[in-house]
């Protein structure tokens, strides 16, 4: 799986787990533009998905952003399992690439 170059390769596990947190963030942000005037009216379980996918979201963008190669592969193995994790895959290939040069003009 890892190639030659270490550093290289754990770009795409980080841009996976930043694109999947990203998510995670905006599906909250975007229910509240969309139902925040409502938000009263929703029952405690609502409140608690709500929180809970935005937190999820800024772990996922922590643990992108500053954990160890290692920790990193570990997690986007995990939050990867699921067939349709297929089109964030997609989606964080340019982030990847962005990556990759970033890395490489160092």
């Amino acid at each position: 799986m890892p190639g030659s170059n270490d550093s290289e390769w754990v770009a795409y596990p980080r841009s996976f787990l930043l694109t999947l947190g990203l998510l995670f963030v905006a599906l909250p942000c975007w229910v509240w533009h969309k139902q925040g005037d409502r938000a009263s009216e929703w029952p405690t379980f609502a409140w608690a998905l709500f929180w809970g996918v935005g937190v999820l979201g800024v772990i996922l963008l922590l643990v992108g952003l500053f954990a160890s190669p290692r920790a990193v592969e570990r997690w986007a193995d995990a939050a990867s399992t699921h067939e349709a994790s297929i089109v964030v895959m997609i989606i964080a290939a340019p982030v990847h690439f962005l990556f990759k040069w970033i890395m490489r003009k160092r």
